[in-house]
């Protein structure tokens, strides 16, 4: 795999990843979590907690990283 010999498309990942994570936390605290409802069409969507807030990313070369719930 690429990401194994260094040869990946978010070079500094750990900075990435950080500065993504200060944007989650912004958003996460200036955002009205009753801002708009849950998806319907899928029953279960319907039903998960809408207090609930995540975000991940997973680049085309396996590099992760998730914020949240």
């Amino acid at each position: 795999m690429r990401i194994f010999e260094g040869n990946v498309i978010v070079k500094n990942f750990p900075n990435f990843r950080n500065r993504v994570g200060e944007i989650f936390e912004e958003v996460k605290a200036n955002v009205p979590h009753t801002v708009g409802k849950n998806a319907n069409y899928i029953p279960a969507l319907e039903e998960v907690d809408p207090n609930l807030f995540a975000l991940s990313i997973c680049t085309v070369d396996g590099q992760i990283c998730s914020f949240g719930d």
